[in-house]
C-alpha cells in the first residue's frame, strides 16, 4: 500500500490567442457598396445593386443593399463579394427579403473571378430561392468543401415583382479564443498506486490533454499518459506502475487551438509498510473474527484494530481498540501474509459494527484501512473459518 503525499510546483504562464474570424462582415452602413465588391447589370436596364438607406427596411441599422427593376423583362443583376480564402468551418451568411410581395434569386460560389459570366460558366449554384417574402430570412451556406481555396460568392437576382433587399453579409466564422492554460490542483488519493489528477476548468475549453511523467522535466512519461485526450472533464484517474514520484500537467484545447502547459503537480509516493489485498470480517464461534491479507510488507511493525458503532466513529476518535497489544506484522516480505483476529468484546445480536485496520511502520508511521461492516446475527451461527497461513492469538 502506498501513501501519496501532494506537492504543487512550477506555474506556467500562457497568453490566449484568437483564431478564425469573419473575413467579410458587411452591413452597408458606409452608404455604398464597397469598392472591392462587384455589381453586374446583366439585363442592361441601367439599374443595379446599390446601397439604400431606409431603417424601416434594413435588417439592422439604416442601410442595406438593394436592387430594383420596373419591368418584368429586366431584373437580372449580380452582387458579388471580394475574393476570400476559405478556412475550415467558414460559412457564407446573409439576410434577404422582398421589398414587397415576393422575389427570386440564386446563390453562387466561384473559384475563377468576380465576373458574372464566369459564375454562370464555371461557378457552382449553392441554392435557388423562389418566393422570398417581405420578412427577412437568414441564408447560411457551409463553405468547408472549399477550405484552402480562393472563392467569390455571388447573389443573382431574377425578378419576380420589384426589388430584392440584402443586408448583414458575412463570410467566415465566429472568432475562437484559444483557452487559457488550466490550473492543476492537488491529486486525490485512495492509499493505492491509483490517484486522481485534478484541475480547474479553463474558460472556452472543450477538452484537455493530460501528461503524467516520472520526472519533472517530462522526458519519461507514464505509459499511456503522454498528451492523453481525457475529454471535457476536470478529474481523471491515473494508475501508476511503481512507487516513485509522479508529475502531471494539463493543456486545454478547443477549435481554436491548444493552450500552454498548466502548473505541475507532484505526487510524491513514499512507501508505507503494507500492500493490502483484502480486509473482511465474519461472525464465527459466537465472536467477530477480522481477516486480512497483504501482498507484501516492508518494515511493518504490526497492526491495530478498532471497532465503532457507525462509520464516523473513527474520525471522531470514539472507537474501541480491540487489541491490547500491537498485533505482530511480518516485518519485510514480498510474500503474501494472512491474518485473523477475534474480537473478544461483547456484541449485541442484530447489531452492525464498523471495523478499521491500522498498519504501523517501524518508524511509527501509520495508515488506516476501512471501515468494513459486520452484521451480528440474531441467532448464533458457527461458520467454518477459511484456512489461513498466519494466526494471531489474543
Amino acid at each position: 500500500m502506498k501513501k501519496i503525499l501532494l506537492i504543487s510546483v512550477v506555474m506556467m504562464f500562457t497568453v490566449s490567442l484568437v483564431f478564425a474570424q469573419w473575413q467579410i462582415d458587411e452591413d452597408f452602413e458606409g452608404g455604398t457598396i464597397p469598392t472591392d465588391w462587384a455589381v453586374f447589370d446583366a439585363d442592361g436596364d441601367g439599374l443595379g445593386w446599390a446601397a439604400y438607406q431606409n431603417s424601416s427596411y434594413a435588417h439592422s441599422g439604416e442601410w442595406m443593399a438593394s436592387v430594383v427593376a420596373y419591368s418584368s423583362s429586366d431584373g437580372h443583376d449580380w452582387l458579388v463579394t471580394p475574393q476570400v480564402t476559405v478556412q475550415s468551418g467558414d460559412s457564407f451568411i446573409f439576410w434577404a427579403r422582398a421589398w414587397n410581395s415576393t422575389e427570386d434569386f440564386n446563390v453562387w460560389v466561384s473559384t475563377s473571378n468576380q465576373s458574372d459570366t464566369y459564375f454562370e460558366w464555371y461557378g457552382t449554384k449553392l441554392e435557388e430561392i423562389t418566393g422570398v417574402g417581405e420578412t427577412y430570412v437568414e441564408y447560411s451556406y457551409d463553405l468547408s468543401a472549399y477550405a484552402g481555396q480562393d472563392v467569390y460568392l455571388g447573389i443573382e437576382w431574377n425578378i419576380d415583382n420589384y426589388s430584392l433587399l440584402v443586408d448583414d453579409v458575412k463570410v467566415g466564422q465566429d472568432a475562437v479564443t484559444v483557452p487559457d492554460a488550466p490550473v492543476a490542483t492537488a491529486a486525490t488519493t485512495d492509499g493505492t498506486l491509483t490517484f486522481s489528477a485534478n484541475w480547474n476548468a479553463s474558460t472556452e475549453a472543450t477538452g484537455y490533454y493530460l501528461d503524467v511523467a516520472t520526472d519533472i522535466g517530462f522526458t519519461t512519461f507514464l505509459a499511456g499518459y503522454e498528451n492523453l485526450d481525457v475529454g471535457n472533464v476536470t478529474t481523471y484517474s491515473v494508475t501508476a506502475t511503481s512507487a516513485v514520484n509522479h508529475y502531471y500537467r494539463l493543456r486545454a484545447y478547443n477549435a481554436g487551438g491548444t493552450s500552454g502547459n498548466s502548473n505541475v503537480i507532484t505526487v510524491n509516493d513514499s512507501s508505507l509498510p503494507v500492500t493490502l489485498s483484502n480486509f473482511t470480517g465474519v461472525f464465527a464461534n459466537n465472536s467477530p473474527v477480522l481477516q486480512w491479507e497483504t501482498k507484501s510488507e516492508d518494515n511493518n511493525s504490526g497492526w491495530n484494530l478498532y471497532r465503532g458503532n457507525n462509520e464516523t466513529d473513527f474520525d471522531q476518535n470514539v472507537t474501541l481498540k480491540i487489541n491490547n497489544e500491537l498485533i505482530e506484522g511480518a516485518g519485510t516480505t514480498s510474500e503474501p501474509s494472512n491474518y485473523n483476529y477475534t474480537d473478544i468484546y461483547e456484541v449485541e445480536p442484530g447489531n452492525t459494527y464498523w471495523y478499521w485496520l491500522e498498519s504501523v511502520a517501524n518508524n511509527g508511521e501509520t495508515e488506516t484501512y476501512g471501515p468494513i461492516t459486520l452484521n451480528i446475527p440474531e441467532e448464533q451461527e458457527t461458520p467454518e473459518l477459511p484456512q489461513l497461513t498466519k494466526l494471531i492469538g489474543n
